[in-house]
């Protein structure tokens, strides 16, 4: 399982995608699936005071011809915790709800709230530090912290440096904030590509993260394991009251005896027979 749930849908709840956003978005699912991937998240990026209407306006079925899975996700760009009022109706209209904080109070209150993934902006450094209680504390909860690539494969590097850093500058000093935050827990990696010539392969993207510090078992589960987590979490989510499952006991449900109850006729069988 090979998975990349930040694929940027082009459009909002105010407009619908250009024809020709289509086929570049098409074109990225494409690409994505040649390289191997079996799910993918169309993610919609909105201001956290947007005005949610509902239905909500991705159309998966675009790509329903190419072999690959798909979900949807909205992100909410936060500055301040009171923007969050809007999650609640988003529960049933998207299979992952992301957060992204843009000030270091608003990751504080993101840590502590039923999404499933907290991300940032992808080539634009961090403008605060990023603290072990803050990030470990969502991780233990189950929330995963996103590190999208596409800034640093766009191929552009300035020759003299800006104040505010290049975005294959930002992307290096952002992952490494978040490995040592984070302790190298509770990591993903996806692409944000809204072009094919910014995607990569599930191998590429191990060893870029095995060359920023983290070990092959844990890079290669961000892109597998920790985004199949962040997956299972969201449709628990939907599915659930705070995530709690009924166990189902599979022979009960084809109408036999348990184990137990089995084991109990075989010892008063036995009493009898004594």
């Amino acid at each position: 399982m090979l998975c990349d749930l930040n694929v940027p849908w082009p459009g909002d709840f105010t407009r619908k995608p250009s024809a020709d956003e289509f086929r570049r978005l098409r074109q990225v699912v494409i690409t994505l699936s040649h390289l191997g991937y079996t799910h993918i998240a169309f993610n919609l990026t909105v201001p956290g005071d947007s005005k949610i209407t509902s239905p909500q306006p991705i159309d998966v079925s675009i790509v329903k011809d190419i072999p690959i899975k798909v979900f949807t996700r909205i992100t909410l760009m936060v500055s301040d915790p009171a923007q969050c009022h809007s999650i609640a109706k988003l529960n049933n209209q998207f299979d992952l709800i992301s957060i992204q904080p843009e000030s270091e109070k608003a990751l504080i209150f993101a840590a502590g709230l039923d999404i499933d993934i907290i991300t940032f902006a992808s080539g634009v450094k961090l403008p605060y530090y990023l603290k072990h209680k803050t990030v470990c504390g969502a991780t233990d909860k189950g929330i995963k912290f996103e590190l999208p690539y596409a800034a640093m494969v766009m191929g552009y590097e300035p020759l003299v440096s800006t104040p505010v850093g290049s975005p294959r500058t930002n992307f290096f000093y952002n992952a490494h904030q978040l490995i040592r935050s984070s302790r190298s827990r509770g990591l993903i990696a996806s692409s944000g590509a809204q072009a094919s010539s910014q995607c990569r392969s599930g191998h590429d993207i191990t060893v870029l993260l095995k060359t920023l510090g983290l070990d092959s078992a844990r890079a290669k589960a961000t892109v597998s394991d920790n985004p199949e987590r962040a997956l299972l979490r969201g449709r628990l989510r939907i599915k659930s009251y705070k995530q709690t499952v009924e166990p189902v006991d599979r022979d009960r449900k084809r109408g036999g005896d348990t184990d137990a109850v089995r084991l109990l006729k075989r010892a008063k069988l036995g009493a009898k027979q004594s």
